[in-house]
């Protein structure tokens, strides 16, 4: 079991600053001056956005859009469907 299929407690030190477990960085992709934008979602909980500000992050997104895309095409789905299909993992 890794930390993504666990939950992992952090602590807030006196800075006001949380350490994301290394495992869970790695699994993501996050290196260090990786950018997040943190809010909270409707029902109280902290959430964690990746911000895509780097030109290789932007164009690895790019090309996963154009695979789905592509692939749509080929499957011809409907936004609804494929957004089933997302949710679903």
């Amino acid at each position: 079991m890794t930390d993504m299929d666990k939950k992992v407690t952090a602590t807030v030190t006196t800075g006001g600053r949380i350490t994301i477990p290394k495992s869970l960085r790695d699994a993501l992709g996050w290196k260090p001056g990786f950018k997040l934008d943190i809010s909270v979602g409707s029902a109280g909980e902290i959430v964690l956005t990746e911000v895509t500000s780097s030109p290789e992050r932007r164009k690895a997104i790019a090309e996963a859009i154009d695979r789905i895309l592509e692939r749509r095409k080929q499957l011809n789905l409907d936004g609804l469907t494929i957004r089933c299909l997302i949710d679903e993992g």
